[in-house]
């Protein structure tokens, strides 16, 4: 599930983020677990720091800031030191 992430321009509280994460990781019901997914204000050389932060069964949105990112090679510079493989 997609939803604001803090620190982007429509941003959630750090609070609010944490328990939207929570809620998608728990049982609803009939319904299985999701996926989080924020968006906003994540770029690839902060991903480590958003996995510590929601964990690696997180699926993050970069949009924007790839375009500050001119390489391949430099996002996997940047993701060598994480949990997360870079495909591509």
């Amino acid at each position: 599930m997609i939803y604001p992430n803090v620190g982007g321009r429509f941003t959630f509280s750090a609070e609010t983020c944490a328990a939207i994460n929570a809620r998608l990781r728990a049982p609803l019901g009939r319904w299985h677990r999701r996926f989080p997914a924020p968006g906003g204000g994540i770029d690839a050389a902060r991903v480590p720091q958003w996995i510590e932060r929601y964990g690696a069964d997180t699926i993050f949105l970069i949009a924007g800031a790839c375009t500050l990112s001119p390489t391949r090679s430099q996002l996997q510079d940047r993701w060598s030191g994480g949990e997360t493989t870079f495909h591509g």
